[in-house]
Order: structure tokens, then sequence, then C-alpha cells
């Protein structure tokens, strides 16, 4: 029986049969392996047949990638939600009609009282109901 790790994903597999794991794809008790329960996976690499902590700077270049990849997915979501009919993407635009109603009253001298958001989501759900075409 032998401890493995895979070289690409680092997945840790203790005790297994060795013959049923090929040494192209999976360490075989690996030096550093206690690291895979020490060190999160993502600082971690296979340098030979080894695994070893990586060093500050590249630590810094993993994180650095996650966080512009969790980013990245953040903006997809929301154009996803702005996509199509979403009851978000309907809600934006009224209350886009209804600031636009602001603002022309602004501009033509005539401005109203400042609205509390119950309000302004009256107003809004009034625009969803009438105004914005399905």
């Amino acid at each position: 029986m032998a401890n493995v790790v895979n070289r690409t994903t680092l997945e840790y597999r203790p005790s297994v049969n060795t013959p049923d794991f090929p040494t192209a794809e999976w360490l075989i008790n690996p030096t550093g392996i206690e690291l895979v329960d020490t060190v999160p996976r993502q600082h971690l690499k296979v340098v030979g047949s080894a695994i070893v902590e990586m060093s500050a700077a590249e630590k810094t270049a993993v994180d650095a990638a996650a966080a512009t990849a969790t980013v990245d997915a953040m903006k997809q979501e929301a154009l996803a939600l702005l996509s199509g009919d979403s009851a978000i993407k309907r809600l934006l635009v009224a209350l886009s009609v209804v600031n636009k109603r602001e603002l022309s009253n602004i501009k033509k001298g005539t401005p109203r009282p400042a609205k509390t958001i119950d309000e302004l989501a009256t107003e809004a759900a009034q625009v969803i109901l009438t105004e914005v075409k399905e």
C-alpha cells in the first residue's frame, strides 16, 4: 500500500493499491506529502517527484489569478441577470423610468419632494405594470 498524489490536481489518496495508479499521472509516496494536509492546495506544486510549497511570489500570483477569475465570474453572473426578461432587468428599467421623470421635473423647475424607498418602489412597480413592455 502506498500514498499517492495526482500530479495535476494534487488529489491525495492514502493507502492505495499502487499498480492502480500509473506514475505518469500519480506520484507514489512523494516527499512533501505532509504538506497536503497543512498547506492550501492552490499553494502547492509538483517539482520532480516531490510536493513543495510555492514561494511567496508564486502564491501571490496564484491568489491574484483566482481573484480575477472570481471578479470575472461575478461580472458574467450580473450580465446573465440583466439579459433576457429577468425581474431584475425589469426593475432596473422601471427605476430608470422613474429617475428620468424626476430629472425631467427638475429641468422644468418643478421638483417634487424627496421620495422614500417605499415610494420609489411603489412607483417602479406601477411602471412595471403599465409601461415596461414584456
